[in-house]
């Protein structure tokens, strides 16, 4: 199953069995009746406030926006994970395709508002053909 059928799995069936789930989106609505769903617009890749800053990172260079943007998603996940045990983030950590977001939630796990975050990755950027062009300059060795 692709990444995001497998985590609509793992949260219905966590429904079954009496925990608290909820899932935030960038994009898409809820998977499943069972399962909350929380939109947070700038933590989706498609955004366009994220696709320019992403530009400009991936050409190597840090744009002017990437502080407001980051101070921007660290606030609204901020709030969409208030009082949460524990937040799993899929491939959010390991692809190059919103970095925003990685450092928001790197923020947040620092200033201790997210308590435990699981960095669920099936997708690693320096090992896909999909991903790893933006990375030629970054990356020196091939990890394979």
């Amino acid at each position: 199953a692709r990444g995001v059928q497998t985590a609509d799995v793992a949260l219905a069936s966590a429904a079954e069995v009496g925990f608290e789930r909820g899932m935030i989106t960038g994009r898409g609505g809820r998977p499943d009746p069972r399962v909350e769903s929380v939109r947070v617009a700038l933590a989706d890749g498609r955004h366009p406030a994220v696709r320019g800053v992403q530009r400009a990172l991936d050409a190597g260079s840090v744009p002017p926006g990437f502080g407001e943007l980051v101070d921007a998603l660290t606030r609204d996940l901020r709030e969409a994970t208030a009082g949460l045990d524990v937040v799993v983030a899929h491939n959010a950590c390991s692809l190059n395709v919103n970095i925003p977001l990685t450092a928001a939630l790197r923020r947040l796990v620092e200033d201790r508002a997210i308590r435990r975050l699981v960095a669920w990755n099936h997708d690693v950027a320096t090992v896909s053909d999909r991903y790893r062009a933006p990375l030629a300059g970054v990356c020196q060795a091939d990890p394979r």
